[in-house]
């Protein structure tokens, strides 16, 4: 600070403190511990400062060099400062968080949707769904995650037609939707509900029993499913459904008696 605006400062530090009034400045270190966080978290120090409204100096020397305190109204405003908040205000280059596109992309192939189509469903974008899911770095254009965002939200609900690449997600730990909040599908520290994964891995196991047990055929229920037979049956002994699991065994033995 200049002179004058040290002069000033201590001024109105001490009206303040003949008024009553509580600290103008607090310690630092609450405030830096949260802006690493963020940092970690794929948030850059631009984006936290113009999420919190102050300035992208103060946000890099509180990390790079710290004073001992902070003055309580950034505190306040940077403490409040989320993930979400930062993919509401992305780079000025137009670039946001990565990870939240990546689970989406995931999501939807544990589900047994293919890139093919999850790129078809990407619209207004030039990138592929592979391309996006697999490139390197934390960051993502905003417009490639918001047309993966349209994608997820379409096809999200119901099964995708490719058992390839159900078995491919599954190899390599994709989580489906289920084990997803929408809330916090792009805050990097969320961790996934892998109870609800397990319980329907990519298929409705739920639904293809009870079009069964209503009297649909175990192959027509297995194609409003998006899937098969014995696709239903390798699901369910993975979820550990064994009363599914011999639903569609038997299913299976009746299909290759009568053949």
């Amino acid at each position: 600070m200049s002179q004058r605006q040290d002069y000033l400062y201590f001024k109105q530090w001490r009206l303040d403190r003949e008024a009553g009034k509580g600290p103008r400045m607090v310690p630092s270190g609450p405030t830096r511990e949260h802006i690493a966080a963020l940092v970690q978290a794929g948030a850059s120090q631009a984006s936290v400062a113009r999420a919190a409204g102050v300035s992208p100096e103060m946000v890099s020397n509180l990390l790079r060099r710290p004073r001992p305190t902070v003055q309580i109204g950034s505190q306040t405003r940077i403490l409040a400062v989320t993930i979400d908040d930062v993919m509401r205000h992305p780079e000025r280059r137009g670039f946001v968080p990565a990870v939240g596109a990546r689970r989406r992309i995931q999501a939807l192939l544990a589900m047994g949707w293919p890139h093919r189509i999850i790129t078809e469903r990407m619209t207004g974008v030039g990138q592929t769904s592979r391309v996006a899911l697999h490139q390197r770095g934390k960051w993502i254009a905003r417009a490639t995650h918001d047309a993966v965002v349209a994608a997820y939200d379409e096809l999200s609900m119901k099964p995708g037609p490719s058992e390839v690449s159900r078995q491919s997600a599954a190899r390599l730990g994709y989580m489906p939707p289920l084990a997803w909040d929408d809330e916090t599908i792009d805050d990097p520290a969320a961790k996934p509900h892998t109870s609800a994964a397990e319980r329907r891995p990519g298929i409705d196991l739920d639904e293809w029993a009870r079009l069964v047990r209503c009297g649909e055929a175990p192959e027509r229920a297995a194609e409003r499913c998006g899937t098969t037979v014995e696709a239903v049956s390798r699901a369910a002994h993975r979820a550990g459904r064994r009363d599914i699991g011999r639903l569609a065994e038997r299913a299976s033995w009746r299909k290759r008696g009568a053949a």
